[in-house]
């Protein structure tokens, strides 16, 4: 018998089972050991707040959709840590073999603490995102619709704008990975989103929806937890919150400010 997770944290991510489901080719039996890894995930992060621990990819996918709604995970947070928890990403100092063994290392550990499997395809459980970094979604990205200009007036941004500059360096690549969009789709999705940024400290609520391309900038950007919030303070001053419809196949953004 593991150590059960606090049920204060169960209670706050069960509903992530059917949207990862929904959104992911995996199995129900998947979906719901998704959960319980996240659950352990962050159990341990009370306990043992500095621990490292690398979760398999499809937990991560829940991770995730808990963190993109950006109201909700931040009062997660707080309930549950007394701090935001940052989704972190690789670290580039360290090299893929001490990745790779500190993986292995969570992996055994949460297994073997909270009785835990590696699910109905151990191989995909096995993967923490880096050798294949795409979604596996049921819906795959219409690349017809990568393809469609959107109306969106792109002329509202330069590409000398500061924080074009600073996402340009990642976040393109991201989207060209996650979604298999081609280098021009990714690019268009970032200028799209920095313009809709910039539109927003301009004229507010008025600033026109983006495209699905937009969207996913928007989604992949609030994923890197800690250059999302910094780079809101730095052109806000303060948090832009993102409503999130899960239950949408391209979400319209609604701007809401803290």
């Amino acid at each position: 018998m593991g150590i059960k997770c606090n049920p204060l944290i169960t209670m706050h991510i069960r509903h992530l089972q059917p949207l990862i489901f929904d959104k992911y080719e995996i199995s129900s039996s998947d979906a719901e050991l998704a959960i319980k890894y996240l659950g352990a995930f962050f159990d341990v992060k009370i306990h043992q707040p500095n621990k490292t621990i690398i979760l398999p990819q499809i937990a991560d996918w829940a991770w995730h959709e808990l963190i993109l709604d950006t109201r909700k995970y931040r009062l997660f947070c707080y309930q549950i840590f007394g701090r935001f928890l940052s989704h972190i990403k690789e670290n580039l100092t360290s090299s893929r073999r001490d990745l790779k063994a500190e993986f292995e290392h969570s992996c055994k550990f949460l297994q073997e603490t909270y009785n835990l499997s590696d699910g109905d395809n151990p191989d995909e459980w096995k993967e923490s995102g880096w050798g294949k970094p795409m979604y596996r979604l049921r819906e795959p990205i219409d690349k017809v619709v990568c393809n469609t200009c959107s109306s969106f007036e792109l002329s509202a941004i330069k590409k000398e704008h500061w924080l074009y500059q600073k996402v340009v360096t990642w976040l393109p690549l991201r989207l060209m990975q996650r979604f298999g969009l081609s280098a021009s789709a990714a690019q268009y999705g970032v200028l799209e989103h920095i313009a809709h940024l910039i539109s927003l400290k301009e004229i507010g609520n008025r600033a026109e929806d983006t495209s699905l391309l937009g969207e996913l900038a928007w989604q992949e950007h609030i994923l890197w937890t800690d250059h999302y919030t910094e780079d809101c303070n730095n052109l806000f001053g303060y948090f832009l919150h993102y409503n999130y419809r899960p239950n949408k196949r391209v979400q319209a953004s609604q701007n809401i400010y803290q």
